[in-house]
Protein backbone atom coordinates (compact mmCIF):
# COMPACT_ATOMS: atom_id res chain seq x y z
CA UNK A 1 0.00 0.00 0.00
CA UNK A 2 1.32 3.45 -0.95
CA UNK A 3 0.29 6.90 0.21
CA UNK A 4 -1.62 9.14 -2.20
CA UNK A 5 0.84 10.54 -4.75
CA UNK A 6 -0.73 12.59 -7.53
CA UNK A 7 -0.41 15.86 -9.39
CA UNK A 8 -2.01 17.75 -6.50
CA UNK A 9 0.92 16.86 -4.22
CA UNK A 10 2.76 20.19 -4.27
CA UNK A 11 5.23 19.54 -1.44
CA UNK A 12 6.71 16.24 -0.30
CA UNK A 13 9.48 16.15 2.28
CA UNK A 14 10.46 12.65 3.42
CA UNK A 15 12.75 14.04 6.11
CA UNK A 16 14.24 10.63 6.86
CA UNK A 17 15.78 10.76 3.36
CA UNK A 18 16.84 14.42 3.27
CA UNK A 19 19.92 15.90 4.93
CA UNK A 20 22.27 18.83 4.54
CA UNK A 21 21.98 22.60 4.88
CA UNK A 22 19.83 22.68 1.74
CA UNK A 23 17.94 20.09 -0.26
CA UNK A 24 15.18 19.79 -2.85
CA UNK A 25 11.71 18.51 -2.10
CA UNK A 26 10.78 15.11 -3.57
CA UNK A 27 7.73 16.21 -5.54
CA UNK A 28 7.24 17.38 -9.13
CA UNK A 29 8.34 20.92 -8.22
CA UNK A 30 11.69 20.31 -6.53
CA UNK A 31 11.32 23.21 -4.09
CA UNK A 32 14.55 24.55 -2.61
CA UNK A 33 14.54 24.00 1.16
CA UNK A 34 16.98 25.58 3.63
CA UNK A 35 17.55 23.74 6.90
CA UNK A 36 18.85 25.44 10.04
CA UNK A 37 19.81 23.41 13.09
CA UNK A 38 17.44 20.46 12.77
CA UNK A 39 19.25 17.13 13.18
CA UNK A 40 18.78 14.20 10.82
CA UNK A 41 17.62 10.92 12.37
CA UNK A 42 16.68 7.61 10.70
CA UNK A 43 12.98 8.44 11.04
CA UNK A 44 13.16 12.16 10.24
CA UNK A 45 14.56 15.37 11.73
CA UNK A 46 14.71 16.52 15.34
CA UNK A 47 13.87 20.17 16.07
CA UNK A 48 15.12 21.61 19.36
CA UNK A 49 12.34 24.14 19.98
CA UNK A 50 14.84 27.02 20.11
CA UNK A 51 15.93 27.97 16.60
CA UNK A 52 15.63 24.91 14.33
CA UNK A 53 13.54 25.20 11.18
CA UNK A 54 13.18 24.42 7.48
CA UNK A 55 12.30 27.22 5.06
CA UNK A 56 10.78 26.39 1.67
CA UNK A 57 11.11 29.01 -1.06
CA UNK A 58 7.86 30.60 -2.23
CA UNK A 59 6.23 29.02 -5.26
CA UNK A 60 2.81 29.64 -6.78
CA UNK A 61 1.93 25.97 -6.17
CA UNK A 62 2.13 26.67 -2.43
CA UNK A 63 -0.07 29.77 -2.67
CA UNK A 64 -3.64 28.56 -2.22
CA UNK A 65 -5.61 31.80 -2.67
CA UNK A 66 -9.25 30.76 -2.31
CA UNK A 67 -8.56 27.12 -3.11
CA UNK A 68 -8.82 23.95 -1.05
CA UNK A 69 -5.76 22.30 0.46
CA UNK A 70 -4.53 19.52 2.74
CA UNK A 71 -1.55 19.51 5.11
CA UNK A 72 -0.11 16.22 6.38
CA UNK A 73 2.65 15.57 8.91
CA UNK A 74 4.11 12.69 10.87
CA UNK A 75 5.40 14.14 14.14
CA UNK A 76 6.48 13.27 17.64
CA UNK A 77 5.99 16.35 19.83
CA UNK A 78 8.13 16.58 22.94
CA UNK A 79 6.37 16.61 26.30
CA UNK A 80 8.59 19.60 27.17
CA UNK A 81 7.57 21.61 24.10
CA UNK A 82 6.26 25.16 24.35
CA UNK A 83 2.69 26.39 24.65
CA UNK A 84 2.53 27.57 21.01
CA UNK A 85 4.50 25.74 18.33
CA UNK A 86 4.34 26.23 14.57
CA UNK A 87 4.23 23.19 12.31
CA UNK A 88 3.59 24.84 8.93
CA UNK A 89 3.28 28.59 8.44
CA UNK A 90 2.93 30.82 5.39
CA UNK A 91 2.27 34.31 6.57
CA UNK A 92 1.84 37.88 5.46
CA UNK A 93 -1.29 40.01 5.95
CA UNK A 94 -3.13 36.91 4.71
CA UNK A 95 -1.96 33.55 5.96
CA UNK A 96 -2.33 29.95 7.03
CA UNK A 97 -1.04 28.61 10.34
CA UNK A 98 -0.82 24.94 11.34
CA UNK A 99 0.19 24.94 15.00
CA UNK A 100 0.11 23.20 18.33
CA UNK A 101 -1.53 25.43 20.95
CA UNK A 102 -1.41 23.88 24.39
CA UNK A 103 -0.44 20.74 22.51
CA UNK A 104 -3.68 20.74 20.51
CA UNK A 105 -3.48 20.80 16.72
CA UNK A 106 -4.84 24.07 15.33
CA UNK A 107 -5.38 25.23 11.75
CA UNK A 108 -6.11 28.90 11.09
CA UNK A 109 -6.68 30.75 7.82
CA UNK A 110 -7.01 34.52 7.39
CA UNK A 111 -7.62 36.74 4.38
CA UNK A 112 -6.14 39.85 5.96
CA UNK A 113 -9.37 40.73 7.78
CA UNK A 114 -11.44 37.63 8.52
CA UNK A 115 -10.16 34.51 10.24
CA UNK A 116 -11.41 30.96 10.85
CA UNK A 117 -9.80 28.39 13.15
CA UNK A 118 -10.30 24.74 14.06
CA UNK A 119 -8.73 23.31 17.22
CA UNK A 120 -8.14 19.66 18.04
CA UNK A 121 -9.37 17.83 21.11
CA UNK A 122 -6.20 16.44 22.69
CA UNK A 123 -2.68 17.40 23.78
CA UNK A 124 -0.24 15.78 21.35
CA UNK A 125 2.88 16.63 23.39
CA UNK A 126 3.20 13.04 24.56
CA UNK A 127 6.50 11.87 22.98
CA UNK A 128 4.51 9.50 20.73
CA UNK A 129 4.44 9.54 16.93
CA UNK A 130 1.18 10.87 15.46
CA UNK A 131 -0.12 11.20 11.92
CA UNK A 132 -1.70 14.65 11.71
CA UNK A 133 -3.77 16.03 8.82
CA UNK A 134 -5.54 19.36 8.35
CA UNK A 135 -7.83 20.02 5.39
CA UNK A 136 -9.65 23.13 4.22
CA UNK A 137 -12.80 22.91 2.10
CA UNK A 138 -13.22 26.64 1.63
CA UNK A 139 -16.97 26.75 0.91
CA UNK A 140 -18.16 24.36 3.64
CA UNK A 141 -19.45 25.14 7.13
CA UNK A 142 -17.56 22.06 8.30
CA UNK A 143 -14.68 22.60 5.89
CA UNK A 144 -11.84 22.97 8.39
CA UNK A 145 -10.99 19.45 9.52
CA UNK A 146 -8.32 17.88 11.71
CA UNK A 147 -7.47 14.19 11.67
CA UNK A 148 -5.23 12.34 14.13
CA UNK A 149 -3.89 8.86 13.43
CA UNK A 150 -6.24 8.24 10.53
CA UNK A 151 -9.46 9.31 12.26
CA UNK A 152 -11.37 12.58 12.03
CA UNK A 153 -10.96 14.55 15.25
CA UNK A 154 -12.89 17.82 14.80
CA UNK A 155 -14.39 20.07 12.12
CA UNK A 156 -15.26 23.76 11.99
CA UNK A 157 -16.45 26.46 9.61
CA UNK A 158 -14.24 27.38 6.65
CA UNK A 159 -16.56 29.90 5.00
CA UNK A 160 -16.36 33.68 4.91
CA UNK A 161 -12.63 33.80 4.20
CA UNK A 162 -11.31 35.38 1.02
CA UNK A 163 -7.92 34.83 -0.52
CA UNK A 164 -5.06 33.74 1.74
CA UNK A 165 -2.57 34.44 -1.05
CA UNK A 166 0.90 35.70 -0.16
CA UNK A 167 4.42 35.43 -1.55
CA UNK A 168 6.33 34.66 1.64
CA UNK A 169 8.38 31.48 2.07
CA UNK A 170 6.73 28.51 3.72
CA UNK A 171 8.13 27.87 7.21
CA UNK A 172 8.31 24.48 8.90
CA UNK A 173 8.71 24.32 12.69
CA UNK A 174 8.63 28.07 13.36
CA UNK A 175 6.79 31.37 12.92
CA UNK A 176 8.30 33.48 10.16
CA UNK A 177 9.02 36.20 12.70
CA UNK A 178 11.44 33.85 14.47
CA UNK A 179 9.34 32.45 17.31
CA UNK A 180 6.98 29.61 18.29
CA UNK A 181 9.53 26.92 17.41
CA UNK A 182 8.47 23.27 17.37
CA UNK A 183 10.23 20.84 19.71
CA UNK A 184 10.26 17.20 18.68
CA UNK A 185 10.63 15.04 15.58
CA UNK A 186 9.05 15.34 12.14
CA UNK A 187 9.19 12.35 9.84
CA UNK A 188 7.57 13.66 6.69
CA UNK A 189 5.55 16.59 5.41
CA UNK A 190 3.10 16.50 2.52
CA UNK A 191 0.96 19.31 1.14
CA UNK A 192 -1.81 18.76 -1.42
CA UNK A 193 -3.56 21.38 -3.50
CA UNK A 194 -6.91 19.68 -2.95
CA UNK A 195 -8.91 17.95 -0.23
CA UNK A 196 -7.86 14.54 0.92
CA UNK A 197 -10.91 12.42 1.65
CA UNK A 198 -11.26 10.61 5.00
CA UNK A 199 -10.56 7.35 3.17
CA UNK A 200 -7.38 8.75 1.61
CA UNK A 201 -6.22 10.07 4.98
CA UNK A 202 -6.73 6.67 6.56
CA UNK A 203 -4.94 5.02 3.66
CA UNK A 204 -1.95 7.35 4.05
CA UNK A 205 -1.82 6.64 7.77
CA UNK A 206 -1.91 2.87 7.28
CA UNK A 207 0.62 2.99 4.44
CA UNK A 208 3.24 4.90 6.43
CA UNK A 209 2.75 4.11 10.13
CA UNK A 210 5.21 1.19 10.07
CA UNK A 211 8.08 3.66 9.92
CA UNK A 212 7.09 5.30 13.20
CA UNK A 213 6.22 2.27 15.33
Amino acid sequence: MNFVFDSSLVLYLPLYKLDGASFMSRDAYGHLCQRTGALWRPNGHYFDGTDDRIVVAHHSALDFGTGDFSLEIWLRASSSGGAIQRLISKQSAAWLFFRLIGGKATLSIKDGTNQQTVTGSGDLRDDIWHHLVATADRDSSTGLMLSVDGETDVTDDATGIGSISNTTPLQIARFSGGAEYFKGDMGEVRIYRRLLTPLEIQRNYLATKWRYR
